[in-house]
């Protein structure tokens, strides 16, 4: 476990980004097997029928492995795609095949037509990269705020709580301590390739 003080956010981004970046290729790929075994056995992924996923970028925890098995499950998965000024996500289907176009944070998005999107209220399970993260289910990100603004709709108490956020990261990327802002939309839970932590309502995961 990383403890970020005295590090500032960004330096912490930094420090964190620097440290996965230096896995190996079969390091990536082992701790990437290994944490989707673990998350294929979670009843919320077993009963996600439309699930967002990413596409693992700068030593990000890849869910290629764990999008595999949703495809042999039968399971809709999708790809962000950003909208808007300030920009929020909705969800392109992604399939073997699809093409992709770069938008203009150089990311690469399915190239589908807009009526084709999914709003986010209509996922069942999103599968979210983080730079750092605390066993009680605070996320760090990039910094962009894009998926703080999609899911904003989760934090009113009166929304179905739905879709789940299931944090994807390696062991090390774990921390002591992160500040909560108000605007931060808190993870149900952790996957590492190591184990399993709960989330904002700390229960266990299953």
């Amino acid at each position: 476990m990383t403890n970020p003080f005295p590090h500032k956010p960004n330096e912490l981004r930094r420090l964190i980004r620097t440290r996965r970046r230096e896995l190996s290729p079969h390091q990536r790929q082992q701790a990437a097997r290994e944490l989707a075994r673990r998350v294929a056995s979670l009843q919320l992924f077993q009963h996600a029928r439309h699930i967002a996923a990413y596409l693992a970028f700068d030593g990000e925890m890849d869910p290629a492995p764990l999008v595999e098995r949703a495809w042999s499950m039968g399971k809709e998965v999708y790809l962000p795609v950003l909208m808007g000024h300030p920009a929020r996500m909705v969800f392109a289907p992604f399939e073997p095949g699809t093409t992709f176009e770069t938008n203009r944070f150089g990311i690469p998005e399915p190239r589908l037509a807009e009526e084709r999107h999914l709003p986010a209220q209509r996922l069942d399970l999103v599968l979210t990269p983080l730079v750092a993260f605390t066993f009680d289910g605070t996320r760090m990100g990039m910094g962009g705020g894009f998926y703080d603004r999609t899911f904003a709709f989760l934090t009113n108490p009166e929304h179905l709580h739905k879709p789940r956020l299931l944090g994807l990261a390696y062991e090390l990327q774990q921390v002591e301590g992160l500040v909560r802002q108000p605007w931060d939309v808190p993870l149900d839970g952790i996957a590492t390739e190591a184990g399993l932590y709960p989330g904002n309502d700390g229960k266990t995961l299953e």
